[in-house]
């Protein structure tokens, strides 16, 4: 699965802040492996990854990224990649257990 992501992008939000490119990286998930990638692609302003000191790194080339990797895209809009995936993709092989009931007693007593 590929996601161009931009003003012009197929990511599942809106982008529209002025730093932000047309075309600005690509979101890679190769679901044989459930491996991810993330590359800026020409951006003026840049892709930049939350490196282990909190501090937001350029990225060049294709880096590899997980659901929980903070991405920054130009001068301020911040995203995690997990939100570029849909619900009920498989990611490393594993996928949500659905399968044990959920209790919803408590929300009756709220709509009582």
């Amino acid at each position: 699965m590929e996601i161009l992501i931009g003003k012009q992008g197929n990511q599942p939000f809106v982008l529209s802040e002025s730093s932000i490119s047309r075309k600005h990286a690509i979101f890679r998930l190769y679901e044989t492996t459930g491996n991810m990638t993330l590359q800026d692609h020409n951006s003026a302003n840049g892709t930049y990854i939350l490196a282990p000191n909190n501090t937001f790194k350029r990225i060049s080339g294709a880096v590899v990224v997980n659901p929980n990797t903070i991405v920054r895209l130009g001068a301020k809009y911040t995203f995690r990649i997990k939100e570029l995936l849909n619900t009920g993709v498989v990611i490393n092989n594993t996928k949500p257990d659905n399968s044990q009931p959920v209790d919803i007693s408590n929300l009756r007593e709220i709509y009582d």
